[in-house]
């Protein structure tokens, strides 16, 4: 579904597709699309119904798309990966994107009066509230709403909190979510995302002196993920990649070698990569 990148969660995205067939583009409202993907998860469980299913046999029969509201009192962002991960359990029912269930976060709530008017809006939708608020006050009033709407509620981070408590002896701040200081670890990290960002797949050679790691491997081996994934942790990482019948740069041969690591990967891994790859840009090999 090229509208489950935009319509299954509340906040927009944008969504490119490259169609191999002849096609209709429709727009459809949410409504609409809602409609249909739940009527396409009922027709893949009656046709699965004389299938064995992987999980011990485990099945999904959602009959409606379940809401989940993630309240939060800072960004959010920490509980919203947690339901995404929880959600994931599910894929084998509902596809990559957990067809149906949709998430929809509310940030920064301080006040009483925003979870009254959340808690009712979840009342409507008939959704699942998860969430991660510190102030105890707060949490007695959505805990109440809940109760008195019949609404289920689950805290994230209560049991952790209450088990650190005990083991801590004291008790929690219930402060906000912090945010994020400006420390020197921090500028690090900035610096070496940017300087990973600057000299991926090879360019500007005379900068490759400053790195801290430099990757070598042929093209789609995960060079640039893997870059990344260095960068955020405050490593200025450059890579190379191997090129037949490309002499590679003197720079390359003038770094400390011991900064220098080649991927492997496996030559039919390395095929099917490319070749998906081809298809996305409606080519072939």
């Amino acid at each position: 579904y090229i509208g489950a990148e935009c319509l299954l969660g509340n906040t927009p995205h944008r969504c490119s597709a490259s169609a191999q067939t002849s096609c209709r583009l429709l727009r459809l409202d949410r409504a609409t699309f809602d409609s249909i993907i739940l009527s396409q998860t009922e027709e893949e469980d009656d046709d699965d119904d004389d299938e064995d299913d992987e999980g011990d046999g485990d099945t999904c029969a959602a009959s409606q798309l379940v809401n989940i509201f993630v309240l939060s009192d800072s960004t959010g962002e920490s509980a919203n990966a947690s339901v995404k991960t929880a959600a994931a359990q599910f894929e084998y029912c509902s596809g990559s994107t957990c067809a149906t269930s949709r998430a929809t976060v509310y940030r920064f709530v301080r006040s009483a009066a925003e979870i009254k008017t959340i808690v009712q809006a979840a009342k409507k939708s008939n959704a699942l509230l998860v969430y991660t608020i510190m102030d105890p006050k707060l949490q007695r009033v959505l805990a109440d709403e809940c109760t008195a709407k019949e609404l289920e509620c689950i805290d994230l981070w209560g049991p952790l909190l209450a088990s650190f408590e005990r083991r801590f002896g004291a008790k929690r701040s219930g402060k906000a979510g912090r945010r994020q200081t400006v420390s020197d670890d921090y500028m690090t990290i900035v610096k070496a995302i940017e300087y990973t960002r600057k000299v991926d797949d090879g360019v500007l050679p005379h900068l490759w002196n400053e790195c801290d790691v430099m990757l070598i491997g042929p093209s789609r081996a995960g060079k640039t993920p893997l870059s990344f994934y260095l960068a955020q942790r405050g490593y200025k990482v450059a890579n190379y990649p191997l090129v037949p019948e490309e002499e590679p740069p003197k720079e390359l041969f003038e770094l400390d070698q011991q900064k220098c690591f080649a991927l492997q990967i496996k030559p039919e891994r390395l095929r099917e990569i490319r070749t998906q790859r081809m298809k996305l840009f409606n080519r072939s090999n």
